[in-house]
């Protein structure tokens, strides 16, 4: 959508999105790679930025090499070779050596955008050009989106454009070399917060600043909505309280326990990245509430 709006006000505009929940430390590498990525764009190519990874991850897309597409290299992967979001492949011990994880920071021509997109998914295209011809006239917008936009399919760049891109050579990567996290589940968030030896991360106001933390033999912890966490034997565990009344765990490692006045998950840390299979439950459910 900002592709096409752009469109109309600067023919010559480089473009790029930024998610909002990476942690990147070290400000002048990561404006260098933006640069770069800025200046590959003018080429025509779909840019992206690619982070030497830690090991195997799930939740992100993996590419190998500058200009080349996605592959993980390993001989269980059904779909190696080839461009394609978020492997499904829990193996891959390789992908340290063969690949990059991309930082999902697109930098590319608005003109080059569209037309990958005119050219792999048209009736999209077509649809989000007629709306942002009418973008600058407030009544027509409105009109625009109430008609067009709900007709409209719903589906990632990375899938519309990214992997058929990749696979004609369209798709450039970036590599960099500065640290960076996808803050995308709560195991990786509470990574990145301090926790006492052998005990679970409490995340709330507590590890922000925000509120009085005591801490009593137990330990006890205490937020400022007076809610009471008491822990037993609980080693790398996750907690995020606020339902206002004493919780307590005993003997159990590695869960995540987020407890709300209305609602309470528990999972493990290894399968936090799925919680929006739950979501989409409850939605199916009409629990539209509770979300």
């Amino acid at each position: 959508m900002a592709a096409a709006i752009i469109s109309h006000r600067d023919p010559n505009a480089i473009i790029g999105s930024f998610a909002v929940d990476h942690m990147i430390p070290g400000d002048d590498a990561f404006l260098s790679a933006v640069a770069e990525a800025a200046e590959v764009a003018t080429q025509g190519y779909l840019v992206t930025i690619g982070i030497a990874p830690s090991g195997p991850a799930t939740g992100v897309w993996l590419y190998t090499t500058w200009r080349q597409a996605w592959t993980t290299k390993c001989a269980k992967c059904p779909h190696r070779e080839r461009f394609q979001g978020k492997p499904r492949c829990a193996h891959c011990p390789g992908v340290r050596e063969h690949g990059y994880l991309p930082m999902e920071r697109w930098n590319v021509r608005h003109q080059s955008l569209l037309e990958l997109l005119k050219e792999y998914k048209p009736a999209l295209h077509e649809g989000l050009m007629e709306i942002a011809g009418k973008w600058d006239g407030e009544a027509l917008r409105a009109e625009a989106l109430e008609k067009i936009w709900p007709g409209l399919e719903k589906i990632p760049i990375d899938n519309a454009v990214a992997e058929p891109a990749a696979e004609q050579g369209r798709v450039a990567v970036v590599p960099a070399t500065f640290g960076w996290d996808d803050v995308g589940d709560i195991s990786t968030l509470a990574d990145m917060l301090p926790a006492e030896a052998s005990q679970p991360q409490i995340l709330g106001d507590n590890r922000l600043g925000h509120l009085l933390h005591v801490i009593f033999t137990s330990p006890l912890y205490f937020t400022s909505t007076f809610t009471a966490v008491v822990t037993e034997q609980m080693a790398g565990g996750v907690i995020v309280p606020g339902s206002r009344h004493l919780v307590a765990y005993l003997g159990v490692d590695d869960l995540v326990i987020v407890d709300t006045p209305d609602a309470l998950m528990v999972t493990t840390r290894t399968r936090s990245q799925e919680v929006k299979r739950l979501v989409n439950k409850c939605r199916d459910a009409g629990w539209n509430n509770l979300l």
